[in-house]
């Protein structure tokens, strides 16, 4: 079991139908690094999230993570409540 931190970065835009639809994950090897690509991607989309995650990917297991939103996100990376 081999527990690693993750930084991945998401570009959003809506589809034909309205829907806000993910891009390609961007993984980075760093915070710094995926908000620094999350902010440039916020430039040309709609919508962008730099999540943080522990995770045993080989296991499949995933941590909760921490999100940075820019702009228009789907509801599941936006924080409770709002």
């Amino acid at each position: 079991m081999t527990v690693e931190r993750y930084h991945v970065v998401v570009a959003f835009d809506r589809n034909e139908e309205g829907n806000l639809v993910g891009g390609r994950g961007v993984l980075e090897k760093s915070k710094m690094a995926a908000l620094s690509t999350a902010r440039d991607l916020a430039r040309t989309h709609l919508g962008v999230v730099a999540v943080s995650c522990l995770a045993d990917r080989e296991a499949g297991v995933f941590g909760e993570g921490q999100a940075t939103i820019f702009g228009v996100v789907p509801a599941k990376y936006r924080p409770r409540g709002r």
